[in-house]
């Protein structure tokens, strides 16, 4: 089904398949979770190619660099010397365009990237900072591509483009552009199919077709016009032979939307199998009734895996609290659930507290009604519950200072591993990760998985 000018232009192996992934395009590779993606692709396919009986199978990265929401791509986040998440952002000359369109001005982006090393005391002698540079010319999508091929090093899968599809997928837009329903009631059944199964419906089901008309500074929905064979984009209205001749690489260009993209992957690329996040499994599901539509195969789905990566002091900081790594994101629930006084709940202090109380009420009942027994025990009671109370008081200094310690212990791995409340790996950038623990930690990445277990829970390592 695939087209052969797509596998050339790509330089695929003669026969080969691909096993494809893909991500909106983010500043320096964005956060961890693109990288996840990628390992997993490149994993798979070399699982996939290891059979005796299977052709050459490549991993692609689908840089979705036809998006236009630059408030979502134009930074990223690392941790800096307090372990707090520190904001990055490259200030852009657009404000809205597709990634694809947006050059990167040269010393913005060395300054930002020196920023970065600076904050989260990466020494560049140590890790170069050149390689994650855009070199002249580079756009928000292309600076994207560069510094995930510098981050996977020989790893690196094939990255393709939407618009270095547009030629082949010209078919697949011209069936979205004649649909008169169809597409609206494959979205619809794929709805109807996860409600069923008491699942999100991620995608809507809307009639005007699957498409994006993208411009140099803007990108336009394209919207069924007035008249038969007519559409709307934005202030203009075009014929179909008239969009379906922005099929091309250019600008402006025709863009497929999220749904169609998968349809453009399938019908254009020698596509078995993609690797995706949890959303995505939601929507490729929704996704199957429009892939019988438009008569392309539909791929093998391959989740992503979930990790966090710990920084030498939230390591540390874990050792010290005698945290075991598969126990630490269960005992940050704990501690979440537990409340904020925990010094004053300590199992230590309470039994000692019980005591306390058990003793003075003995003391008292030895005392009374015996006027021998209390002139005996008077002075000695006294010194006893005091000695206690200074007993306890201790106890209350020693455990509030160790409170203390363990509070900055607790609050270090906090903020490496939800940073602003959030999944590490959907917010932190792996750069700092990498200089710290070199190509050895892309070698882990790739040993991930995201299959459930046996006990049917999927995996989440921390690495």
């Amino acid at each position: 089904m695939s087209s052969p000018s797509t596998v050339a232009a790509l330089d695929l192996p003669p026969g080969a398949k691909v096993v494809v992934t893909g991500q909106q395009v983010g500043l320096l590779t964005g956060p961890l979770l693109t990288v996840l993606k990628a390992a997993r692709a490149i994993s798979y396919a070399a699982e996939v190619a290891s059979s005796p009986a299977t052709a050459a199978v490549v991993p692609l990265f689908w840089a979705a660099a036809d998006d236009h929401d630059l408030a979502e791509v134009h930074h990223t986040y690392a941790l800096n010397a307090q372990e707090e998440a520190q904001k990055f952002r490259i200030d852009l000359p657009l404000e809205s365009a597709a990634a694809s369109e947006v050059e990167i001005p040269p010393d913005s982006a060395r300054r930002l990237l020196e920023e970065l090393f600076a904050a989260a005391g990466v020494e560049p002698a140590a890790f170069p900072l050149t390689p994650f540079l855009p070199v002249g010319g580079d756009t928000l999508a292309s600076w994207f591509c560069r510094a995930l091929r510098a981050v996977l090093g020989t790893h690196a899968p094939r990255i393709v483009v939407p618009a270095q599809l547009n030629r082949a997928g010209r078919s697949v837009y011209d069936q979205a552009l004649r649909d008169d329903g169809a597409i609206r009631d494959a979205l619809a059944a794929g709805a109807a199919a996860n409600q069923a199964a008491g699942l999100a419906t991620p995608l809507p089901v809307d009639a005007d077709p699957p498409l994006f008309v993208i411009e140099r500074t803007a990108r336009w929905r394209v919207r069924h016009g007035s008249r038969s064979g007519e559409f709307r984009v934005g202030e203009k209205t075009l014929s179909r032979a008239a969009l379906l001749d922005l099929a091309h690489d250019g600008t402006p260009r025709l863009s497929a939307n999220v749904a169609l993209r998968t349809i453009l992957q399938a019908a254009t690329l020698p596509c078995i199998a993609y690797v995706a996040g949890p959303t995505e499994l939601l929507y490729y599901r929704q996704l199957e009734p429009l892939h019988r539509l438009f008569a392309v195969p539909f791929p093998t789905l391959v989740r992503r895996p979930h990790a966090t990566l710990l920084t030498t002091a939230a390591a540390r900081a874990a050792r010290k609290l005698n945290l075991e790594p598969d126990a630490l994101r269960a005992a940050l629930d704990a501690r979440a659930a537990a409340g904020p006084d925990r010094a004053a709940a300590d199992p230590l202090l309470a039994r000692g507290e019980q005591l306390r109380g058990e003793v003075a009420a003995w003391l008292a009942t030895l005392q009374e009604g015996r006027p021998a027994l209390k002139s005996a025990t008077e002075r000695r009671s006294t010194q006893l519950l005091q000695s206690f109370d200074g007993a306890l008081e201790r106890a209350r200094a020693t455990l509030a200072d160790g409170a203390l310690h363990a509070g900055a212990r607790w609050s270090t791995l906090e903020r490496c591993v939800r940073p602003r409340g959030r999944p590490q790996e959907r917010v932190l950038n792996i750069l700092p990760f990498l200089a710290e623990r070199g190509p050895a930690l892309i070698e882990q990445l790739l040993a991930l998985r995201g299959e459930p277990g046996a006990d049917g829970v999927v995996p989440h390592s921390v690495l």
